[in-house]
């Protein structure tokens, strides 16, 4: 969905040096280019460390540029898929308009845009480039719609701002932080990841702080609910506000 909502927008992706050697050795399986070709280009690849010196080596090669280009875009928008959990299709066409609008503002800022004119100089948007950052920017200001009715919190804890309880972050680590994060290793191993976790203990001993921290870590939404927002004195009323909590939170999974 993030594709069809993207086509037609000037992505640029990162040419990071892991990925790339990624891209160049699914080539060389598919023995679409010459071997040699693409095994010269791994090796300059290998020996630089700056993004913008890596794609002038690709540059080289325009056919393998072309073909690298494109799978190293699908690699980001998988990425980014990742980060969506909950957006539905309206969502992700507003995360494409947002980041097409955070570049847009960013030419503005640097004066190489005038508001002010009616036209962008065709320079201006030759140049014009979306890139992962943008699209992080954008999804700071839109969120799901199937948790727009809930407090949304974003986490800003990690797992070195606790001390201690190194047992208990393990666990959570393995229950809930690598599934969401390694599927394909626990799909492969045959490992059932838990279907939830509680914790239980008394006030203050670090509960919530532990919530958010794995919440941050799994790139995962947070709901926060508190005690009172649940109960009722209306029979049955405090049951139904639960059910409605976990269908929204499976909303936005």
């Amino acid at each position: 969905i993030l594709q069809i909502h993207t086509r037609g927008m000037p992505l640029e992706p990162d040419y990071d040096k892991r990925n790339v050697l990624r891209v160049l050795r699914e080539l060389r399986k598919r023995e679409t280019f010459d071997k040699d070709k693409l095994d010269s280009i791994m090796e300059k690849v290998e020996n630089v460390r700056d993004e913008s010196e890596i794609k002038a080596i690709l540059k080289e090669e325009s056919d393998i540029y072309k073909e690298v280009r494109v799978r190293l875009i699908d690699l980001m928008l998988e990425e980014l898929a990742e980060r969506t959990h909950g957006f539905v299709g309206a969502d992700l066409a507003a995360l494409a308009r947002e980041a097409a609008m955070v570049v847009l503002r960013r030419l503005i800022t640097e004066g190489k845009i005038n508001p002010e004119e009616e036209k962008i100089p065709r320079e201006v948007l030759q140049e014009l480039k979306v890139t992962k950052n943008d699209f992080y920017e954008a999804l700071k200001m839109i969120e799901p719609s199937a948790l727009r009715e809930v407090l949304i919190e974003v986490p800003n804890v990690r797992w070195d701002d606790i001390g201690g309880l190194e047992s208990v972050k393990q666990e959570l680590k393995e229950a809930v932080e690598w599934p969401l994060k390694y599927p394909k290793a626990f799909q492969r191993l045959g490992i059932t990841p838990p279907k939830g976790i509680l914790l239980y203990g008394p006030p203050g001993t670090g509960k919530t702080l532990l919530a958010k921290a794995v919440a941050n870590e799994s790139e995962a939404n947070f709901i926060g609910i508190r005690g009172p927002e649940v109960l009722s004195k209306w029979v049955g009323e405090s049951e139904k506000r639960v059910r409605e909590i976990f269908r929204k939170a499976r909303q936005a999974a």
